[in-house]
């Protein structure tokens, strides 16, 4: 072989060497090759714009939704408040034809993720917005390399510990639950004793009038007693704890509220008719049986011998 040619084919060689080299390390190193991402990646929607102008506001939004840590209370109304601000500028940028349609999405988009923070019970997430804002990214806006991007430790990064349920609280709660239980089930028998106006007794005899009396001076015992129920009343959950606590919390307020009502009456009648008293009872003891799925379903961390001290749940 002339010197000359055997320099061309050891030079083609090294170049040859050196792509397959390159090539290896790529894929060693999880790299995708540029052609394969670009036959891979989905296609810009049809119509869809340049993202460059409406970057900031682009990037504020994904700073919430792809930041490395669970959600705020604050984020929601933060991603809808700027959800908001995108869409007026669309909405200027694009026309009102198309810019209304725009503004529209967004405008739902802001509604849906603001709704977090008018719940007050359960902690924000971040995975359905993420997931709603992908799609009306990827409508509206051609693919841009500083978009952000889901991945499985994102997802493991936002999602919170569930936090767990102080002892002390659970075993207060079903103490109160029993104290309620106990109440609605004294309650029957009493309440039963009553007859109705207009039915067991004649409007305007003394009959009615003896039925009156009786009623009012049960009814002002009943009272005080649902007022001291309420005062048993352990303190408040947190909203940021174990959230099966606060909802077991607020339904036992629920079934002290029904006993309140037991004693009054729709209209003007001095005596509540059987079915209303019949009805406050039975929405009480609904409640109550609410209050006990939420307190077995609270997270404690707790160990079995530790949890077969609690008080059983009452049962009618």
């Amino acid at each position: 072989m002339r010197p000359a040619k055997l320099v061309a084919f050891l030079a083609l060689s090294a170049f040859f060497g050196w792509i397959t080299q390159h090539d290896v390390l790529a894929r060693l190193a999880g790299v995708r090759e540029p052609d394969a991402a670009v036959e891979r990646a989905p296609d810009d929607a049809p119509d869809a714009i340049d993202p460059t102008p409406y970057r900031d506001t682009i990037q504020a939004i994904e700073a919430v939704l792809y930041r490395d840590a669970p959600a705020d209370w604050s984020d929601p109304e933060t991603v809808s408040s700027l959800a908001m601000q995108l869409g007026d500028r669309l909405y200027a940028g694009l026309g009102p034809l198309r810019g209304h349609q725009a503004m529209a999405e967004l405008v739902d988009f802001a509604g849906a993720v603001g709704s977090q923070s008018e719940s007050g019970y359960a902690a924000p997430e971040l995975d359905a917005p993420r997931a709603a804002w992908e799609t009306i990214r990827a409508r509206w806006f051609r693919r841009a390399p500083w978009f952000g991007r889901t991945t499985a430790r994102l997802v493991a990064a936002q999602r919170p510990a569930p936090p767990t349920a102080s002892l002390v609280d659970l075993h207060e709660l079903w103490k109160w639950a029993g104290a309620i239980e106990t109440m609605v089930e004294g309650g029957r028998p009493a309440f039963d004793r009553f007859g109705e106006v207009h039915v067991d007794v004649a409007e305007g005899s003394q009959d009615e009038r003896d039925l009156v009396a009786r009623f009012q001076n049960f009814a002002k015992d009943w009272d005080g007693r649902v007022r001291g129920l309420g005062a048993q009343a352990p303190r408040r959950p947190s909203a940021d704890g174990e959230p099966n606590l606060l909802f077991a919390y607020q339904a036992l307020e629920e079934a002290v509220a029904q006993l309140a009502l037991a004693t009054t009456s729709e209209g003007d009648a001095a005596v509540p008719m059987k079915w209303w008293r019949t009805q406050c009872l039975d929405a009480a003891t609904a409640h109550l049986d609410a209050a006990r799925e939420f307190l077995a379903r609270a997270h404690t961390g707790a160990t079995t011998a530790q949890t077969a001290s609690l008080p059983a749940a009452p049962t009618p």
